[in-house]
């Protein structure tokens, strides 16, 4: 369903059209929604991660984030909790080659698997 101006013929406000599946290959749609990224591991600091990454190219607004299997949280949306972090390296973290970052957006329900590799 979706609102759009009387037309003409039906004189209706609300439209219905059928459903389009879910595309398998979006990072927002997917049932376990993933993405690779390359980045220089040695030289992005957390804080342009969580700027650059995670705001501005996965629009995610109030972003957590953590070393898969290693439980290491390193972004909180919770403020100040994290800001201890935030001038190091995503190496200095221990972030290496194939590390898999989990993300999440409680402000979206959003989830996010990365799969970050240095370049």
């Amino acid at each position: 369903v979706y609102f759009g101006p009387k037309k003409k013929i039906s004189n209706r406000v609300l439209n219905s059209c059928p459903l389009v599946k879910p595309n398998p290959d979006c990072y927002v749609c997917a049932e376990r929604p993933e993405a690779s990224i390359k980045l220089n591991l040695q030289s992005i600091t957390v804080k342009q991660f969580e700027e650059r990454i995670l705001k501005k190219a996965f629009s995610m607004i109030a972003p957590d984030a953590e070393i898969e299997g290693r439980g290491v949280i390193f972004i909180s949306s919770e403020a100040g909790e994290m800001e201890s972090n935030n001038d190091k390296t995503l190496s200095e973290l221990g972030v290496r080659d194939g590390t898999v970052v989990s993300c999440d957006d409680f402000m979206q329900e959003y989830n996010l698997r990365l799969v970050l590799y240095h370049w």
